[in-house]
């Protein structure tokens, strides 16, 4: 089978709807916090990638820290991800938790993964068919993840980019959170943000 190979980083519904018989397309709902059960709904044939439990370290300090490569490689192939597959990731709010799974992708070394534009609510708006989750029989694939450190920073590094004139840091927080005007969700975490930031170019996504 020639492998296809995904062109943008970005998918249509409509393209979606089109090709989602295509051999070798994984289709993945990171809906993140989402509860499967039989009232779950999906876009046929989507396999759920769970970010919280399957796809972060749950032992780490912080929530949604990034896996080590062998958690991520055996999660990846538990849901039949092989080398030759391509990918297009959704969630249920548009385009929200979809592109953490399209950087943790990226950040394992695979390239061949887009995001689906809208999300669940345009494939909805469009009147295209969904179903309920059912329980399912995956065969597992042969994804080799290949960690790629320049897509992350630390807190180091952080600091460091505040420095740099040409570096821009975007915080991509609610508009409420940016400006202090509402609680952080993670318990135990202070409002605001790092005051070293204030000399670098620091924008909001709204």
């Amino acid at each position: 089978m020639k492998r296809r190979i995904l062109k943008s980083d970005l998918v249509s519904v409509e393209w979606l709807h089109s090709n989602l018989q295509l051999s070798g397309l994984i289709l993945l709902d990171a809906t993140i916090n989402k509860k499967i059960d039989n009232d779950s709904e999906r876009v046929p044939s989507a396999r759920f990638f769970d970010i919280k439990q399957k796809f972060s370290d749950t032992n780490a300090r912080f929530p949604s820290t990034l896996p080590s490569i062998e958690q991520f490689e055996t999660e990846a192939r538990a849901l039949g991800i092989s080398n030759d597959s391509f990918i297009v990731v959704y969630d249920d709010k548009g385009i929200y938790s979809s592109a953490r799974a399209w950087w943790l992708f990226k950040t394992f070394g695979f390239n061949n993964v887009a995001v689906l534009d809208g999300g669940l609510p345009e494939w909805k708006e469009q009147n295209f068919p969904i179903e309920a989750y059912k329980k399912e029989s995956i065969e597992k694939g042969n994804f080799t993840a290949r960690f790629q450190p320049e897509l992350m920073t630390d807190f180091n590094g952080i600091i460091q980019f505040s420095t740099d004139s040409h570096t821009l840091i975007l915080d991509a927080r609610s508009a409420l959170r940016f400006q202090c005007l509402v609680d952080e969700p993670r318990q135990g975490l202070r409002r605001g943000y790092n005051p070293k930031f204030k000399k670098s170019a620091l924008y909001r996504i709204i």
